[in-house]
């Protein structure tokens, strides 16, 4: 008998070991991008909303990537002293917004839920939930394993039969051939373990061409929610009724935006006694006052749009609905931090290559750059001077911890601690800059500078100084940062 119990012992703790390195293996076999920060960093955002002293958040943001992009809590913090979080994620449906709320009411007790609409109305036409089942993982697998998360995965396979429950629970058997691509750095990485902007996606995006905003001629002009979102929406009332919790519905400035659906969106808030603010209409959106050669309001808002989006939201909250300063270390630790993302966005708004390069000495960044050969003036080459490059043109190099490596007519490699491979080549057809396969540079003539942020795990500027009709000026197109 006692045979057997040793044996029966054994069992259990293999069993449990087996177990144990399932689980962390489990969590690895994750894409890399749904652990990496970056323009969304969705897991990261939820893992350190379970970090977050229990009953310290006081106003909750939830929604699709515009409400990621728009809403800073640092911001709306450092302004009123009001601390909010942001749980939004890609592609997120009202659908999703439901159950992360009733997971967010575990451990927080907020006045006023804060929802954008975009997904409210009907966007993806291969799923019920009204999201890709890509952006549906990104949301669902970073949530702790609760009967809250079994109810979620088996609603949403319950209504698409393409969706795998066991999946959820085991994110191997979805990405079972990812060890093939992982690296030792990605395996051990912690990146999705903590967020400092809590919630909030910076995007370094200079302007936007052009906006018209809505003007209301047709009150009777409707475009119909979707009704499972339209479904889900009133579980999030209910939800927030049956709470004490203020909803506010918000939607911010968008290119698709429709009379139609201001005027859903405007009479179910009526309809139900909510408030509704919609800054794609004209007479908010003068209001806000955007000054479009720097702020891009539309759609992914860069930094300087979500300045403004935030402070007007930090207003709101202060003044309308009355939420109350707190002090609070989790805000005040980041501080600093989110004044380094604000000098790190104000780079894309420099003109002269002189000041850009100074500006990169207090930044903590790889930088590629390239001076072509040809009419280059005194001004580019100092500029070039002061990133620490001697040589004269024409020339590439590498500079990482402030330390040149300068480069032949081509080069390639990999910088393995940040993860980046990168290629550089000058020939005749210009000068090109490639980071992890995406292209940074173009077909002109001058001082290139393409510059990679290790700790947001992204480029935040790409630029080329040129010189023309006996003037330098600076051409950018950063239309890869919405990427």
């Amino acid at each position: 008998m006692k045979a057997f119990g040793r044996f029966l012992l054994k069992c259990i703790l293999f069993a449990g070991i087996v177990l144990g390195l399932l689980f962390s293996v489990n969590e690895r076999m994750q894409p890399v991008y749904t652990y990496q920060n970056s323009n969304w960093p969705t897991t990261s955002t939820f893992r350190q909303f379970y970090k977050m002293k229990k009953n310290s958040v006081d106003v909750l943001f939830f929604g699709s990537s515009f409400a990621v992009n728009a809403f800073d809590p640092q911001v709306i913090y450092d302004e009123t002293g009001i601390r909010s979080y942001s749980l939004s994620s890609e592609q997120q449906s009202p659908f999703i917004s439901y159950y992360w709320l009733r997971e967010a009411l575990k451990y927080q007790k907020p006045e006023a839920v804060v929802l954008e609409t975009r997904y409210l109305f009907k966007r993806e036409s291969n799923t019920p939930v009204n999201m890709n089942e890509s952006f549906l993982r990104k949301s669902i697998e970073p949530m702790r394993f609760s009967a809250l998360k079994h109810e979620l995965v088996s609603v949403l396979c319950g209504m698409d039969p393409n969706q795998s429950e066991m999946s959820y629970y085991f994110t191997n058997l979805a990405y079972h051939t990812r060890w093939k691509e992982m690296t030792a750095e990605e395996f051990f990485a912690h990146d999705a373990d903590h967020a400092q902007l809590k919630g909030y996606g910076p995007l370094f995006v200079t302007n936007t061409d052009h906006f018209s905003p809505i003007v209301l001629s047709d009150p009777d002009l409707v475009i119909g929610m979707d009704p499972l979102m339209e479904e889900y929406l009133g579980k999030i009332e209910d939800l927030c009724r049956d709470s004490g919790i203020e909803l506010i519905l918000i939607s911010v400035p968008a290119s698709e935006m429709h009379e139609g659906m201001h005027n859903a969106a405007a009479r179910y808030a009526e309809e139900h006694g909510l408030d509704y603010y919609d800054y794609s209409e004209a007479g908010q959106f003068y209001e806000a006052g955007w000054d479009l050669s720097v702020e891009n309001p539309v759609d992914h808002m860069n930094y300087a749009g979500s300045l403004r989006m935030s402070k007007i939201i930090a207003g709101l909250l202060k003044n309308r609905y009355h939420i109350e300063a707190a002090a609070d270390d989790q805000w005040e630790e980041t501080k600093e931090y989110g004044r380094m993302i604000g000098r790190k966005a104000e780079l894309s708004l420099i003109q002269d290559p002189g000041t850009y390069t100074d500006a990169l000495k207090d930044r903590s960044c790889v930088i590629f750059a390239a001076l072509d050969d040809g009419n280059i003036p005194a001004e580019l080459i100092s500029a070039a001077g002061a990133l620490g490059i001697g040589q004269a043109a024409p020339f590439l190099a590498v500079i990482d911890n402030g330390q040149a490596m300068m480069q032949d007519s081509g080069t390639q490699g990999v910088i393995n601690r940040y993860d980046l491979s990168y290629q550089m080549k000058q020939d005749e057809n210009g000068t090109e800059i490639i980071l992890n396969d995406s292209l940074y540079s173009r077909k002109a003539e001058g001082l290139h500078i393409t510059v990679y942020d290790p700790g947001l795990n992204k480029v935040i500027d790409e630029v080329c100084f040129v010189y023309e009709n006996g003037a330098v000026r600076a051409v950018r197109d950063l239309r890869f940062m919405n990427e």
